[in-house]
């Protein structure tokens, strides 16, 4: 789900980029204009990489969860395996 939000912002910042790039570049840019879009180009490049990373990141963490999910499922089914036959010893069985 995060991973969409930042998709959608990192769309959306890039849309507004590009137009306003194609409004200026109609008008004519100055350097200082045109530095500016340089920088903003490579923050929005910077929040894309780190969207990247997190959505890794989110992938990992779902496949440990998954896998821990298991392992606890394994030791409650050992659990109660144990506590059966701890009860039948108590009574003798």
């Amino acid at each position: 789900m995060l991973s969409n939000f930042v998709r959608a912002t990192n769309d959306a910042t890039t849309a507004a980029l590009n137009r306003f790039v194609s409004v200026v570049s109609g008008v004519g840019c100055s350097r200082k204009m045109t530095a500016r879009i340089a920088e903003l180009e490579d923050q929005a490049e910077q929040a894309r990489i780190r969207a990247a990373k997190f959505e890794k990141d989110r992938t990992k963490l779902q496949i440990e969860i998954r896998d821990l999910s298991v392992e606890l499922e394994a030791v409650n089914t050992t659990a109660a395996s144990l506590s059966l036959s701890l009860s039948l010893c108590a009574y003798g069985f």
